[in-house]
């Protein structure tokens, strides 16, 4: 499953295609020392 982090969609200036988009959730990743809030888009999710 591909997994991509997008630190802002608005600045993106073409179209892309995402399975699932969740916008202003809190990402937290331990390993990566990440506690913030973003927007995660999921593509190809099995």
């Amino acid at each position: 499953m591909s997994i991509l982090l997008l630190h802002a969609i608005s600045s993106i200036s073409h179209a892309q295609s995402w399975d699932i988009l969740i916008q202003g959730g809190r990402l937290i990743d331990p390993k990566n020392s990440i506690d913030a809030v973003r927007d995660l888009a999921v593509a190809g999710g099995v």
